[in-house]
């Protein structure tokens, strides 16, 4: 049993990655860039911030998915997205 588990491990982990990722499907994304020029707080005055719409696939349908987020949480976001593609790309 544990000698057909090592052999086919590999598989099956693609497998249920696969099945686990088909639940929620990026389809799409768009993305803008904005810096804020006008504010009654002036210390918001210039900051960077990013919108993105995501449109996720669920099942049959897609839905879209709006943030918006300052340029260091965006960084954050895009950090997190590397890492997800680097351990998918572990298993294919």
């Amino acid at each position: 049993m544990n000698t057909m588990w090592s052999v086919h491990y590999a598989v099956l982990s693609r497998l249920a990655i696969g099945q686990t990722l088909m639940v929620n499907q990026l389809v799409d994304m768009e993305w803008k860039f904005g810096v804020t020029v006008g504010t009654s707080e002036i210390q918001k005055l210039g900051n960077i911030f990013l919108q993105l719409k995501l449109v996720i696939r669920k099942g049959n349908s897609t839905e879209n998915v709006h943030m918006e987020l300052t340029l260091p949480q965006f960084y954050n976001f895009l950090h997190e997205m590397e890492r997800a593609k680097a351990s998918m790309d572990c298993f294919s």
